[in-house]
């Protein structure tokens, strides 16, 4: 890893610190007896400062590849996740939906080795559902499919609780409707999907259009 620059009074900036790879806390190198006056960029000892981009020399693009170019993350979750690529890049930053969503200096990431960890204080800021996450690397980009979930608050549609909205909680409703089945009192409030306190063929119909992607909402 490259040298940092030393942080000063007046680029004195929080600092991640990990552990088995995932942010616990946040520190200050300046005001830590043990690393004054070092500014570690990040690295193998999982400290974090500025570096001096000067220094760095970017490594040649290439296709970066993941072993999990799905993942599904719940909010009740202690920790964030980790996305192992083939990136040889020092810096890494992430685009959420077409947005900037944030990188290694200024959020709660760690890239290493390849690897980038995204704290779960930043994730929890992302609504339930289906999101587009696309890591920037010097040498390339990675374009990833997330799915947040919250098995605490289960989602208005999700009738079968499998913490997706599809198909077959339609077909849940319509088995329910027909006697084929019996919804729990939990599993009949989230199958009133137009929110009209009932659960008829009307929520089913609904539920359908909703999945087509129609502009309509749910409860």
């Amino acid at each position: 890893f490259i040298q940092a620059t030393l942080i000063t009074e007046a680029t004195r900036l929080p600092i991640m610190v990990c552990q088995d790879g995932f942010i616990t806390r946040e520190m200050d190198l300046d005001t830590v007896e043990e690393y004054r006056g070092k500014a570690l960029a990040k690295n193998s000892d999982r400290m974090m400062a500025y570096v001096d981009y000067d220094m760095i020399t970017p490594p040649e693009p290439k296709e970066i590849t993941t072993d999990t170019p799905v993942v599904t993350w719940d909010k009740s979750a202690e920790k964030g996740f980790v996305v192992k690529t083939n990136s040889e890049s020092i810096i890494a930053s992430v685009n959420m939906d077409n947005n900037y969503f944030g990188s290694i200096i200024e959020s709660n990431m760690v890239f290493h080795e390849g690897a980038l960890t995204i704290g779960k204080s930043e994730l929890v800021k992302l609504p339930i559902g289906q999101h587009k996450m696309r890591l920037v690397f010097d040498d390339g980009v990675l374009n990833v499919d997330l799915r947040i979930t919250d098995v605490n608050n289960p989602q208005t549609g999700d009738v079968n609780r499998d913490e997706a909205i599809t198909v077959s909680d339609v077909t849940a409703i319509q088995r329910h409707l027909a006697t084929l089945e019996t919804l729990s009192d939990l599993q009949l409030g989230l199958a009133d999907t137009n929110g009209d306190n009932v659960v008829d063929v009307k929520d089913a119909g609904h539920l359908q259009k909703y999945i087509a992607g129609c502009d309509v909402k749910l409860g």
